[in-house]
């Protein structure tokens, strides 16, 4: 089987089941909140963008780079709101 052409076909698949995930994070944060803004809505947010651009950008660059952000922004996430718990 031909994965890179697997993965090129099932991409849209991919990034439209992360981004409706991280949409509905948000709405929970915000219903949770009563439409106080946290920490945690704030990087949902983030995550969200990053999402979208790395699922639409063609330059790999790019794909690289909101790849890695999603990474640092995963990180700042553990260690922010797993020590407070």
């Amino acid at each position: 089987m031909d994965m890179p052409a697997f993965y090129d076909k099932q991409r849209p698949v991919f990034f439209a089941a992360n981004i409706a995930l991280c949409f509905f994070f948000v709405v929970q944060d915000l219903w949770r909140a009563r439409s106080a803004w946290d920490g945690a809505l704030d990087t949902n947010l983030a995550f969200l963008i990053l999402l979208s651009i790395a699922g639409r950008a063609r330059p790999l660059w790019l794909q690289w780079g909101a790849g890695l952000f999603t990474l640092g922004l995963q990180t700042f996430f553990l260690v922010n709101f797993s020590a407070a718990a």
